[in-house]
């Protein structure tokens, strides 16, 4: 079984770093995913040597906030990855990572708008895959003030043409949580008050097992 601990949208905080770390040591996960918004624009050196060093493999996204070229500030050596568009076999998974905002309705300073970067995309992509990106799928873990899908459609005919095991987001914050579309499981790890990320077990030819983190879990 391989274990990830998966968050998103840190966005450099002291407070939700330390709810990380209390994380890594009561679950011991065989890696951290971190799904964009999580190194900060103005401090991406610092942040990732942070991450660097916390002794464990770290895969990460960029998100809309994310300094566009932090892997440039990777210490050597570094155990921390940023995935752009590729995928990577991590012992029995192979994880897709997505950097940027794919598009979303809404102007951003990384978002994909190219229709063959997501027709390339879809060719790295499975049903054994874990995906990686910053935004939920539109009409699944996206409602802004309850009402309103603000995710990505890109992401949302990635996930219906490909049928991912799971796709692991973050970025719309009040829409945290967990749910299906078709037969993906979608997870929003947006970090927040009431949400601490989540836990994703896999294993070969068992089904997912997640789990929400919580301060009392």
């Amino acid at each position: 079984m391989t274990r990830f601990y998966c968050v998103a949208d840190l966005h450099g905080r002291s407070d939700r770093l330390r709810v990380l770390e209390a994380a890594l040591n009561r679950h011991q996960p065989d890696a951290l995913i971190l799904a964009g918004d999580v190194l900060g624009f103005r401090s991406a050196a610092r942040h990732n040597t942070y991450f660097s060093n916390l002794g464990l493999p770290v895969f990460c996204v960029l998100g809309n906030t994310d300094h566009p070229w932090a892997d440039r500030y990777l210490p050597v050596g570094s155990r921390m990855r940023i995935l752009r568009d590729e995928r990577i076999r991590f012992q029995d998974v192979d994880i897709v990572g997505i950097s940027g905002t794919v598009p979303l309705p809404f102007h951003s300073r990384i978002g994909i708008r190219e229709t063959g970067r997501v027709q390339r995309l879809m060719g790295k992509i499975d049903r054994n895959t874990v995906l990686v990106c910053h935004p939920p799928p539109h009409g699944v873990c996206d409602k802004v003030m309850g009402r309103f899908s603000a995710g990505s459609k890109a992401v949302a005919r990635i996930v219906r043409q490909c049928r991912p095991a799971v796709v692991i987001c973050g970025h719309i914050h009040e829409a945290a949580g967990s749910n299906l579309l078709d037969a993906t499981r979608v997870i929003n790890c947006a970090m927040g008050p009431k949400h601490q990320g989540w836990l994703v077990d896999t294993a070969p030819n068992q089904p997912l097992r997640i789990l929400p983190v919580s301060v009392e879990s």
